[in-house]
């Protein structure tokens, strides 16, 4: 019996322990640095951009900076294909991806700190799109680096390590940047938030060194090529891709439907 008791118990410490090995504690980080910016150049930075004054119209167009997210499938063979130069043979091919994209979208998100919407809102929306494609690469290198990382056994805990560090980060994105620009202001809000992303690029630089990587072949064998046809096929994605996309005229619908109704001041209040 008591051999029998001890067995669950076992069982269940090796299943909390397994979150605490250096791989997962790994995925946490990159958890975080995959969500952080997902939400900074969407919701977040509407806050910021309903504050300087713009119309929700124009805010909503900004919502096409996250179209990245969905269309990554398309240069991800790219990527597993193409070397970092010096990094590759430094930290192997995933971690030099991540390395690079973590510096990139901390690069954008500090762009995106020293921008004025009001007086350069094309500008700000360049670099929302670059922090999109960036932070879209660098979920396409930290999935590939999960799968390959771990046995298929601990794929489950390295995933819900991922979902952790993933929703902490939005919760920082959601709350951290609104306290900072009620003491300071927006731009000090993302500058902090583009310093934050130095947990992902810690994560990247403490992650085991990986195996040799191996580019896997694109089978194709028996697969007629049709360029006359592959055009429209691609031509009719993109259109499917615009159709999703928000209408910018929702925001002032929404305004109509309540014209007498005072509109609210978003929060936090404007700074005299």
């Amino acid at each position: 019996m008591t051999a029998e008791a001890a067995e669950p118990r076992k069982g269940a410490l090796a299943g909390i322990k397994v979150f605490f090995e250096r791989r997962a504690l790994v995925m946490l980080a990159l958890g975080f640095a995959s969500g952080l910016p997902n939400l900074l150049i969407f919701d977040t930075l509407s806050l910021w951009l309903r504050e300087a004054g713009l119309s929700l119209s124009v805010i909503s167009v900004f919502a096409l900076a996250t179209l990245a997210y969905s269309m990554k499938f398309l240069w991800a063979p790219l990527v597993d294909r193409t070397k970092v130069p010096l990094l590759t043979g430094w930290l192997g091919h995933r971690r030099s991806w991540m390395v690079v994209t973590q510096l990139l979208v901390m690069l954008g998100l500090w762009l995106i700190s020293g921008t004025n919407p009001a007086a350069s809102l094309g500008l700000m929306a360049a670099f929302a799109v670059f922090v999109g494609f960036t932070a879209a690469t660098q979920d396409i290198v930290i999935d590939a680096w999960r799968i390959e990382a771990a046995e298929v056994e601990k794929q489950g805990a390295m995933a819900a390590a991922y979902q952790w560090g993933y929703r902490i980060a939005m919760i920082t994105a959601g709350a951290a940047p609104l306290l900072l620009a009620e003491q300071f202001n927006w731009n000090i809000s993302y500058a902090v938030m583009a310093g934050l992303m130095a947990v992902g690029l810690g994560g990247a630089l403490a992650a085991p060194k990986e195996r040799e990587h191996a580019i896997r072949p694109i089978h194709a064998e028996g697969t007629p090529s049709r360029p006359a046809l592959e055009l429209p096929e691609w031509l009719a994605r993109l259109a499917l891709f615009a159709l999703g996309a928000p209408d910018p005229r929702l925001g002032p619908r929404r305004q109509r439907l309540h014209p007498g109704r005072r509109a609210e001041r978003p929060w936090p209040p404007r700074r005299r």
